[in-house]
């Protein structure tokens, strides 16, 4: 399998993960359960009735706008990539935005601080840097030490929680080890993400060192403890599902892949299940599956629909990423 496939089945893994659970999130498991053998059969649409199937959200909105900034600007940019960031909002387009990501960005729209200061502070740990960390891991592929410092890099636009980016440096590393690595070992990622998380919050790298165990449970019993993992009295959830929090949405697409690493088709369905936050899950998680397996093992029917309002579907991303390959990389 060639990088162009990795790659390609990254972004796409990601959007079709993504809008795959999009019509699901904050659903409680119990109301999922009926769709589960239908989900990566073909799209449903959205619940409230403004979008078409296969619509993605900013999970993959916000990564295709680091990707084609690297792709414009042969490197990594955070502050054009902030810029491309900030037209979302202007241009309205942004779907299912995060409170921190809402609030940092207007910051910068209203010219009241700079990329490196208009993060949510210390105590703000969602999952909206890493949901679009893919991209840096595309980027940094072959570069695990410089990937930490761009990953914090980007991450900072929204996030300055030490928590969320080393949630994102766990997924910008996932992607890279997978596009790097010739055969996969869960044990040798486990390792690398450990190494690597532990430098920025040794909270999130102990949870990621008790994956292995956690792969071995009866899945009730491991979702249940994962959805618990850093959460406070104060910020519990109502039921045993993934909150936006980015310990768990972390931890929960690294178990869910690492439980059926070959299959996409069980990957993203197993985070679904989950219930909760679930398709910023499904787009790690789809992300995930996609860099180590290529494009090909993503249904090609829900490979064709994915689309931004009728936009930047699949001929989109496949473009960016002969561009990447192309320019960026030099092959």
């Amino acid at each position: 399998m060639d990088l162009y496939e990795r790659i390609l089945g990254t972004v796409v893994g990601q959007a079709v993960g993504d809008a795959s659970g999009f019509p699901f999130e904050g659903w409680p498991a119990n109301k999922i359960q009926p769709f589960l053998d239908t989900i990566l059969k073909d799209f449903i649409k959205h619940p409230c009735g403004l979008f078409q199937p296969g619509q993605y959200t900013d999970d993959t909105q916000m990564m295709r706008e680091i990707l084609v900034s690297i792709v414009e600007k042969q490197n990594l940019d955070p502050e054009d990539i902030a810029k491309k960031f900030m037209n979302l909002w202007l241009d309205n387009q942004i779907v299912g935005q995060g409170q921190s990501c809402r609030e940092s960005i207007l910051r910068l729209i209203n010219n009241e601080c700079t990329w490196m200061d208009s993060g949510a502070e210390e105590g703000r740990a969602g999952n909206g840097a890493a949901m679009r960390a893919a991209a840096v891991g595309i980027f940094n592929y072959k570069d695990p030490e410089n990937l930490l410092w761009n990953v914090i890099l980007v991450s900072r636009i929204t996030h300055k929680d030490a928590r969320a980016c080393a949630g994102a440096v766990a997924v910008a590393q996932t992607i890279a080890y997978n596009l790097r690595e010739s055969t996969f070992k869960s044990d040798k990622l486990v390792r690398i993400l450990y190494n690597s998380v532990t430098t920025i919050c040794e909270e999130l790298a102990l949870y990621i060192k008790e994956l292995p165990k956690l792969i071995k449970m009866n899945d009730d019993k491991a979702i249940k403890i994962i959805a618990h993992m850093g959460i406070t009295d104060e910020m519990k959830p109502e039921f045993h599902s993934i909150t936006p929090f980015v310990i768990p949405t972390v931890i929960i697409s690294l178990w869910s892949f690492l439980k059926s690493p070959l299959n996409y088709f069980d990957c993203v369905t197993r985070t679904i299940s989950v219930g909760g936050d679930v398709g910023t899950a499904a787009a790690i998680t789809g992300a995930f599956c996609g860099s180590l397996n290529g494009i090909y093992a993503i249904p090609d029917n829900l490979i064709r629909k994915i689309n931004d309002r009728g936009k930047f579907g699949f001929n989109f991303f496949e473009s960016v990423t002969k561009k990447m390959i192309q320019h960026v990389f030099k092959k």
